[in-house]
């Protein structure tokens, strides 16, 4: 079995191995050449034994160095990791870019919508004003309906008014909130990129740790 590394507990095991080898090499000269062949021949089971045993145990920790070395080499390497973040931030940027200009056009959209219902009462207002004028100068009862008809304009656009102003503070409302959220916004930003800047010096770390072990 290929050694992955040079770990010094494999090491010691493969130092072992090859003494318990050469020990057994000597006992085997010896029951060739010594009478006291019962002795030797259970000095040899018993290093037999001892050998085995140790060869299980190296391969057991070379399985499990290989194990840490498959796991190490799945990890995203520091460079790979900088390039997810540097897409991720172009996504990102695409992602508001696309979302502020949805929101222009929505916005757009019903100004435009807004400004064409008043456009319409405006002209439903003049041509009603048109279709009463002629006989509010040539009747008191004319004059009369024509006034409470201003009147009632006047009524109208006033209210008109107030909603357009209730709806402008909301609005400033809202816009208070956005600068709000936006100065949190920026202070967690910075958080963020100081713990971008943490991460990426710990994946650096990482990185010469992963070119120690494979060294």
């Amino acid at each position: 079995m290929e050694i992955p590394d040079q770990h010094p507990l494999v090491e010691s095991l493969k130092s072992n191995c090859s003494k318990l080898e050469a020990e057994i090499f000597q006992l085997e000269e010896k029951l060739a050449t010594d009478d006291d062949s019962e002795n030797l021949s259970d000095d040899l089971s018993e290093e037999l034994q001892k050998l085995d045993s140790a060869k299980r145990e190296l391969a057991a920790k070379l399985r499990e160095i290989l194990s840490v070395k498959r796991k190490l080499g799945d990890l995203p390497s520091h460079s790979e990791l900088i390039q997810y973040e540097r897409r991720f931030s172009e996504l990102y940027v695409q992602i508001q870019e696309k979302h502020q200009q949805t929101q222009k056009f929505y916005a757009t959209y019903n100004a435009l919508l807004e400004i064409k219902e008043l456009m319409l009462k405006e002209t439903s207002l003049l041509n009603s004003i048109s279709s009463q004028f002629q006989d509010a100068i040539t009747s008191t009862a004319g004059r009369m309906k024509l006034i409470d008809s201003m009147e009632k304009i006047v009524k109208g656009s006033q209210q008109k008014l107030e909603k357009v102003q209730l709806g402008l503070r909301e609005e400033q409302k809202a816009c208070d909130a956005l600068k709000e959220r936006y100065t949190t916004s920026i202070a967690e930003q910075r958080r963020c990129h100081s713990l971008l800047i943490a991460f990426q010096e710990e994946c650096a770390k990482n990185e010469r740790l992963r070119c120690r072990g494979s060294a």
